[in-house]
């Protein structure tokens, strides 16, 4: 091979990798705006979310909740948001913080056999009285409903079952009749201990 043959082999090697190099970095590029595009979405979301909770706090009509639950080794804890107000309500978030790791599982509509331990619902309108027909409860007797959501929760670290930072979906709306459930279920072989705080808010009809 002569040295110009050589010459033009190694420019011919050089634009080829050169050529391979702008594929991939455009597929990048492509994959990074995707990627920025979900988290301005989830920021909007997050914003919108925000805002209209600042405002139903304003008009004495947002609300939360919370518990401390403590769980036996491979039992469950079932939580139930229950909505009797005439009106729809809007889950904002349900965050469950736990000391060791979970299953969580989100069913709709669920049928109530029996109730259990009602929790205290505050109005975050500290100047209003105002509280809805709305029951959030613990270990009472459920059965049926539909499986809509699976989840896991890691010692130490709060995890969403439901709310717009989450991974399972956005807020959720419970019309008036309807309700959902929560179901925490103790992996370990030891004893834990979870914090729930669920925050919502009465929506239009």
């Amino acid at each position: 091979m002569s040295s110009l043959d050589y010459v033009l082999k190694i420019v011919e090697l050089v634009f080829a990798a050169l050529f391979s190099f702008m594929i991939i970095y455009m597929f990048y590029l492509l994959s990074l705006s995707s990627q920025l595009q979900k988290q301005q979405y989830v920021l909007i979301q997050s914003f919108v979310t925000y805002t209209e909770m600042a405002k139903k706090i304003e008009e004495g009509k947002a609300f939360s909740a919370s518990n401390r639950l403590t769980i036996p080794a491979g039992e469950s804890k079932d939580i139930l948001i229950e909505n009797k107000s005439g009106k729809n309500i809007k889950i904002v978030v349900v965050e469950i913080t736990t000391l060791s790791n979970i299953n969580i599982d989100i069913y709709d509509n669920v049928t109530v056999s029996s109730h259990g331990n009602k929790w205290d619902i505050r109005n975050l309108n500290l100047a209003s009285t105002y509280i809805p027909n709305v029951t959030i409860e613990d270990s009472g007797s459920y059965t049926g409903g539909e499986l809509v959501g699976k989840k896991l929760g890691y010692g130490g670290s709060p995890s969403r079952a439901i709310g717009s930072a989450s991974e399972v979906g956005e807020t959720v709306i419970i019309p008036n009749g309807n309700n959902i459930m929560i179901r925490i279920t103790n992996i370990e072989s030891q004893d834990t201990t979870v914090s729930v705080v669920i925050l919502f808010y009465e929506d239009e009809d």
